[in-house]
């Protein structure tokens, strides 16, 4: 993790800078025109061991919670980001997807909130800004502690102005850190084994009878989440939950699927927006922003020409990317004819589940990958394919059978 001095403004990923320049532009998120408003303050080790179950559960908030949730990301997370993304293993990859998916929430300033600097109690200001009454002998991870402490505080201190009650929660699975939010009045959470958006919602909302628990999802993954929705038949039947504000329906968990169905729906999910982030860069008037102008389309452009943006998949984007000179040459060209249906999720047209693509096929992926990275200079990109390399060659190394599922 990175010591405090070096400050936010350090920040080497050009994500999360970018994450950083969102989250302190001056620009008000959407009103709360609400009298009650939850604030959950999410910890580093939530994002790169829990991140898929608190993305579904930010989806169920959104389509069903009659009241309004900010997730909350304290500054000094975002920092502990950027170390992680510079390691040689497992915890780079998830801090990579926690990343691109954090640019997507804070950018639609709807329910995931960033702390910007000067949301502190600190004497300075500033939260990065060390006050002088720290001791030099205080261990990192205490000083990293104590900002995400001061961050709950903070929000749970917040003027409510119009009468807005506010409840403030921490998630996270360090259990010291839990201890001293508790000490101090701050309600916590921690992950459980098989954790979901629907246990999350249990432990913040058990009680409530404006919240329908089984509004949200209780499966664990995406893979099995996806392999609930193309076969329903693959879930078991419904179980009672024992639920001490009421009884739900749950529907058993179905069983972990396959290393590579999980790495590659992370593959689609990942490249698939940081591929619609590099066409929202680069691209020109060409490229059909507001939907494809009727009758002046002609039948032999590019198939990407007929598809209004806000619609293109990863296919639109690795055949709009993959003109540039230079990207068909070398072996790079064959590649991305791959991955135009390599990262297509498997229930959809020439997609696949992961363990179906040969070695060779994740291999030519990587390949293509880097060619548009390397040939856009897209840093992120570039970075991603080299770690999805590393990552891709340990999985393989894993001993695996086919699930069927």
């Amino acid at each position: 993790m990175h010591a405090i001095p070096k400050g936010i403004d350090a920040l080497q990923d050009a994500t999360l800078r970018r994450i950083d320049e969102v989250i302190n532009q001056d620009v008000e998120m959407q009103p709360l025109a609400v009298e009650e408003v939850f604030h959950l303050v999410v910890d580093t080790n939530i994002l790169l061991h829990q991140l898929d179950a608190l993305q579904q559960f930010v989806i169920d908030i959104e389509q069903h919670l009659p009241f309004t949730l900010q997730i909350i990301i304290p500054g000094i997370v975002i920092s502990e980001l950027d170390g992680q993304k510079t390691r040689n293993d497992k915890v780079a990859w998830a801090a990579r997807l926690a990343s691109t998916w954090l640019l997507e929430k804070v950018k639609e300033r709807r329910l995931v909130k960033g702390q910007t600097h000067e949301e502190t109690c600190k004497a300075s200001g500033t939260w990065n800004v060390k006050d002088v009454s720290v001791s030099v002998s205080q261990r990192e991870s205490e000083l990293n502690d104590d900002l995400i402490l001061d961050c709950c505080q903070y929000f749970a201190r917040r003027p409510q102005q119009g009468g807005v009650v506010r409840h403030v929660a921490l998630c996270s699975g360090d259990k010291n850190l839990c201890v001293k939010a508790e000490s101090v009045g701050i309600r916590t959470l921690s992950p459980m084994s098989g954790w979901t958006s629907r246990a999350i919602a249990t432990a913040l909302f058990a009680g409530m009878s404006m919240v329908h628990l089984s509004d949200f999802d209780g499966q664990t993954s995406k893979t099995q989440r996806r392999t609930l929705r193309t076969n329903p038949d693959s879930a078991g039947r419904p179980t009672v939950a024992s639920s001490s504000d009421a009884m739900e329906v749950d529907e058993e968990p179905i069983k972990p699927s396959h290393p590579l169905d999980v790495l590659h729906l992370e593959v689609v999910e990942h490249f698939s927006q940081l591929l619609l982030g590099v066409v929202n860069r680069v691209g020109g008037p060409e490229v059909p922003w507001h939907g494809p102008q009727s009758g002046q389309v002609s039948q032999h452009a590019p198939s990407w020409t007929r598809i209004g943006f806000s619609e293109w998949t990863p296919r639109e984007c690795v055949r709009y990317l993959g003109r540039k000179v230079g990207l068909q040459g070398s072996g790079t060209g064959a590649a991305l004819d791959k991955l135009e249906n390599f990262l297509m999720y498997p229930d959809k047209r020439g997609g696949r589940k992961g363990q179906d693509w040969t070695r060779s096929d994740w291999d030519s992926c990587v390949v293509g990958l880097e060619g548009i990275g390397r040939s856009w200079e897209d840093e992120e990109l570039r970075e991603s394919a080299d770690v999805l390399k590393r990552i891709t060659r340990g999985t393989f190394l894993l001993r695996m059978k086919p699930t069927g599922m």
